[in-house]
C-alpha cells in the first residue's frame, strides 16, 4: 500500500484535442500511452461508443456570427454554454461537436478559450463526492471499475486533520484499516473477482485523480461553496491548494480569509 498527500495541478495544455486526450485518459490511468499523434484515436474512439463527456474539458474560440446549428439551451446544462447566434465567442467542444460542424480531427486546429480553467486534484473518494455535487462543471475520474490495483491501492493521507502524522494513535488505527481493505480487495480479486466487483470494499481514502474544468464564475461560485468554516475539512484544503496555484489571482483575494484558519 502507497500512501500519498493530496494535490492539484493546473491542466495547461493549449491543444484543445490533445487537452481532452490528457483529461479522458485520467479516467483509465493511461497517461503512459500519450504519444504525438495518440489524441485524434483516442478522442474519436471515446466520442464512438459515446463517453462525450470528456470533450467538455476544452473550450475554444468561434468566429462571432458562426453559421452554427447550435441549439438555444443546449444540453449540458451550464448557463455560460449556451448563446445567440451572433454573439457567442467561446465554447465548450462537447457543444460544438454536437452541432455536427466539424471532425474530432479539427479540434487540434481551434483555438483554445480563455475564459475557463481545468484542475486535476489527487484526493480521496469522499472529497470527490464533495466536488462533483457542483453540476456546473465538468468532471472526469479515476475509475475503480476499470482500473485493477494488482500492486496494490494508493490513499490519500488525511490532511488535514490534526492527527495526520505517524505519531498519533488515530493515524495509526486509520492506517491499519486501510491495509486491511486492501488485503481483502487483492483477495477478492484471486478469486475471481472483476476490478469493479472488489473495489466494493475499498476504504473511502482511496486515491482518486478527479479532472475538473470550468469558467471562472462557474469556480468563483464553487469557491464560494467550498471554502467557509463547516465545509468538510479535506475539500476546504483543496481549495486552498487550488487558490495557491496562481490559477485563480484574479478572484482569490475573495476567499482568503475563509481560509486563514488553514494556514501553516
Amino acid at each position: 500500500m502507497k500512501i500519498v498527500e493530496p494535490y492539484v495541478e493546473i491542466i495547461t495544455e493549449e491543444d484543445p484535442l490533445k487537452r481532452i486526450e490528457l483529461c479522458g485518459r485520467v479516467c483509465y490511468k493511461s497517461e503512459s500511452k500519450i504519444t504525438s499523434d495518440s489524441a485524434e484515436e483516442f478522442v474519436q474512439r471515446a466520442v464512438n461508443r459515446g463517453h462525450t463527456s470528456i470533450l467538455e474539458h476544452a473550450r475554444v474560440n468561434i468566429p462571432k456570427n458562426a453559421l452554427l446549428n447550435i441549439p438555444g439551451s443546449t444540453p449540458y446544462g451550464a448557463r455560460d454554454r449556451r448563446g445567440i447566434y451572433d454573439t457567442i465567442d467561446t465554447i465548450n467542444c462537447r457543444d460544438l461537436m454536437a452541432t455536427d460542424a466539424l471532425t474530432v480531427r479539427e479540434l487540434s486546429g481551434m483555438v483554445n478559450a480563455k475564459d475557463y480553467v481545468t484542475a486535476r486534484f489527487v484526493t480521496d473518494r469522499g472529497t470527490l463526492i464533495q466536488l462533483t455535487r457542483h453540476r456546473i462543471m465538468s468532471f472526469s475520474a479515476e475509475s475503480t471499475k476499470f482500473i485493477k490495483y494488482n500492486d496494490g491501492i494508493t490513499v490519500v493521507k488525511p490532511i488535514p486533520f490534526s492527527w495526520a502524522h505517524e505519531n498519533d494513535v488515530r493515524y495509526m488505527i486509520w492506517q491499519e484499516s486501510c491495509y486491511k481493505a486492501e488485503k481483502a480487495y487483492q483477495q477478492l480479486i484471486l478469486e475471481g473477482c472483476s476490478a469493479q466487483e472488489a473495489r466494493s470494499v475499498l476504504p473511502q481514502s482511496t486515491k482518486t485523480e478527479l479532472i475538473m474544468t470550468g469558467t471562472y464564475d462557474a469556480w468563483d461560485t464553487v469557491f464560494a461553496l467550498r471554502t467557509p468554516k463547516g465545509v468538510q475539512p479535506q475539500t476546504r484544503y483543496m481549495m486552498k491548494l487550488l487558490l495557491d496555484t496562481g490559477a485563480f489571482d484574479n478572484i482569490k483575494d475573495k476567499f482568503v480569509d475563509n481560509l486563514k484558519d488553514m494556514e501553516n
